[in-house]
């Protein structure tokens, strides 16, 4: 429970946190958080499974599953606007990120991407009554 008020307190703070949270641009991304960022753009549609978070940071041991969704005749592109080393990052990366210091120590079940970008993330989180507290 205290690990999960520090994430929270992090959250609160996040405009004097770290750089990871404030950051705009991706050159001032962890080592970590730049390689799922990657990952995420190159999956560009589909989903990442059972990403390990520790501290906030995502892990990639074990690693993740990853499942690409390819659109028959459709447009499965990427974006070159983001393929570089340095770009802004859109806020829904930003919201993800801000998501994964929220999760602190777990796993993320899913993150849905489209665009290359995160779009739905679902957690699982142990049940805790009131009674319990």
């Amino acid at each position: 429970m205290e690990r999960k008020k520090q994430a929270v307190s992090k959250l609160d703070t996040a405009s004097s946190g770290p750089s990871e949270t404030r950051s705009p641009n991706k050159r001032g991304l962890s080592g970590a958080r730049k390689q799922l960022v990657e990952l995420m753009q190159d999956v560009y549609f589909g989903r990442i499974e059972r990403l390990v978070v520790r501290g906030g940071e995502p892990v990639f041991e074990p690693s993740p599953r990853v499942v690409r969704e390819i659109k028959i005749g459709g447009d499965n592109a990427i974006d070159p606007e983001h393929c570089g080393s340095d770009f802004l990052l859109k806020s829904q990366v930003r919201q993800f990120f801000l998501e994964l210091l929220r999760v602190g120590d777990g796993v993320i079940e899913r993150i849905e991407v489209k665009h290359g970008l995160p779009f739905r993330v679902i957690v699982e989180t142990p049940f805790t009554s009131a009674a319990n507290e």
